[in-house]
């Protein structure tokens, strides 16, 4: 399964050296779930998002 992670954030750059970017702590949470699990990441804050709906089989949003 394709998991599409729009990510709306990243963390500030001073507490990255103590924390994960979002995306990379959101991907780390459902592979705990589900090790299989794919994910195609989307800056949405860059206005990058699916160009077409049936990229991913489910979106999570990131909004912190």
């Amino acid at each position: 399964m394709r998991i599409g992670i729009l990510v709306c954030d990243q963390v500030r750059r001073e507490l990255l050296k103590h924390f994960c970017n979002y995306d990379v702590m959101m991907t780390n949470m459902l592979l705990q779930i589900n090790p299989a699990l794919e994910f195609k990441y989307y800056r949405a804050y860059e206005s990058e998002l699916p160009a077409d709906i049936d990229e991913c089989d489910g979106l999570s949003l990131i909004h912190i």
